[in-house]
């Protein structure tokens, strides 16, 4: 599953992540690139670092200040390659409202990806 783009929030927030990721973009486009790994199989890593990754994405205004703490904590990690770009894949749960969004986007994506099957489950 591919989002670019981190949909239609405040765009100094937006801006503001991106900058955490260490992507540039203009005020007006804060399109990007990320590609979120969908065949978990179990494996609790990936779904970790994917559920982390949505946090960034929804975050808003109100929780930029613990998106920044995320990637101060990973920056102060020392087992990491020196190419090694931060992905956003070690935020915890901020807050009620943003797990909220996380799973309504989790919901509409699910949905979204289900719609295009020619069949329904029922029919299946």
């Amino acid at each position: 599953m591919t989002i670019t783009k981190f949909g239609d929030k405040d765009s100094n927030t937006e801006a503001e992540k991106l900058k955490i990721l260490g992507k540039e973009a203009s005020m007006d486009s804060c399109d990007i690139l990320h590609r979120v790994p969908v065949d978990y199989e179990g494996d609790h890593d990936k779904l970790y670092k994917f559920l982390s990754f949505m946090r960034f994405y929804e975050g808003d205004s109100d929780d930029i200040i613990l998106l920044r703490d995320a990637k101060e904590a990973w920056d102060a990690e020392e087992d990491k390659k020196a190419d090694e770009v931060y992905e956003a894949d070690n935020v915890y749960p901020i807050s009620s409202a943003n797990e909220t969004r996380v799973w309504q986007t989790i919901k509409k994506m699910s949905l979204e990806g289900l719609s295009k099957y020619p069949t329904s489950l029922e029919e299946d």
